[in-house]
């Protein structure tokens, strides 16, 4: 959750990016339309609201500066929270306590339901219902299986956001 508190858009784009490529490498599989989609889009409709510095005019809408860096820092939060919290549920990383075990069921169920068949558009309703249906509770020994698949690369998601969160934070005293 360290990559919440990196306030440069540029430097949380270059985190996103890092986290995609880590979650390839740990052998997911990555699609890139899907996140040059979301982020395009993102950073449209951000352009409806002008902050800053005035760049052009195409037609009667306004592009600034401020927009264009608002919509960037918000696409690379979203696309990077989704590798990071992709990236968290098939790892094996413990919590402890009442608010662990909640975090980590969470995590176990949206990969469940992220993973499996695609969503087709024809009869979608009945098949997010089937999804929801046969999700199953979080077992022990059904996780390690899972997570043998995968390598844990958590230290070094952690090494460089801490890095980038210090390069962020000095970036910004000077």
């Amino acid at each position: 959750m360290m990559f919440l508190f990196i306030n440069n858009p540029y430097l949380k784009l270059i985190t996103a990016i890092f986290y995609i490529i880590i979650t390839f490498l740990s052998g997911f599989r990555v699609k890139l339309l899907p996140n040059i989609l979301l982020f395009t889009s993102i950073l449209i409709v951000s352009l409806f609201s002008p902050v800053g510095l005035v760049i052009t005019n195409i037609g009667p809408m306004t592009i600034t500066l401020g927009a264009l860096e608002n919509g960037l820092y918000n696409s690379a939060l979203l696309i990077g929270l989704l590798y990071l919290s992709k990236h968290i549920s098939m790892s094996n990383i413990k919590f402890s306590g009442t608010t662990g075990i909640l975090i980590r069921d969470t995590f176990h169920y949206f990969n469940q339901l992220t993973s499996g068949d695609k969503i087709k558009f024809k009869g979608f309703i009945e098949q997010i219902d089937n999804k929801l249906l046969n999700l199953t509770p979080y077992n022990s020994d059904s996780n390690t299986n899972e997570v043998k698949k995968t390598k844990d690369n958590s230290k070094i998601i952690f090494v460089i956001t801490l890095s980038l969160i210090l390069l962020d934070k000095l970036y910004h005293n000077f």
